[in-house]
């Protein structure tokens, strides 16, 4: 059964939640892109040029996932378990949040008016892409607009964080409750 509940009234059931807890969520977010892109051609001469132009797709595409995740969890925790499993001494020790403040040893963070919700990404069930009109778009149409991916071989890597705004997330599973985000 889902169950309509306000911002508040989710940052109230996870604040009375103890301990880490699974979740799975349904986040809509407009997907981050370069404004630019720059290819590089050949001339007639052999020579090569490089063009820039701009970005059509930019703050125009929204990215729809289902992830499973785990909410008021302890990031240094996981990356040690990370690095015991690469045979690695487990001494990581997070640095304290660059913005935003954390109520508690809850995932709930404020910061500006704004509520966020911090969820290790266990795995993404399924994501989708439509334009701001509703189309569905492949991510290939306008993947040339993506900012590059970071690449390390550091076991923290393999714990993924992400902050998602508490009024992005439609939906969320909670303790066997769902919730959708009024």
């Amino acid at each position: 059964m889902r169950k309509l509940l306000t911002e508040r009234a989710i940052v109230k059931l996870i604040l009375a939640t103890v301990g880490a807890i699974q979740t799975f969520a349904i986040v809509e977010t407009v997907v981050k892109m370069n404004k630019t892109a720059k290819i590089t051609g050949e001339n007639e001469d052999g020579t090569s040029e490089t063009f820039t132009f701009d970005n059509p797709f930019h703050g125009q595409i929204l990215k729809t996932s289902k992830i499973e995740g785990r909410m008021n969890w302890s990031f240094s925790h996981n990356v040690n378990m990370e690095m015991q499993k690469a045979r690695l001494e487990p001494n990581f020790v997070s640095q304290p949040r660059t913005w935003g403040v954390r109520m508690g040893e809850t995932s709930v963070v404020t910061h500006k008016d704004n509520t966020y919700l911090e969820i290790k990404v266990i795995k993404s069930l399924w994501t989708e892409y439509k334009t701001l009109d509703g189309n569905a778009i492949d991510k290939a149409e306008f993947e040339e607009f993506l900012p590059p991916r970071r690449v390390s071989n550091h076991p923290k890597e393999n714990v993924i964080c992400r902050d998602y705004k508490l009024s992005n997330i439609k939906e969320l599973k909670l303790n066997g409750r769902t919730v959708l985000v009024a």
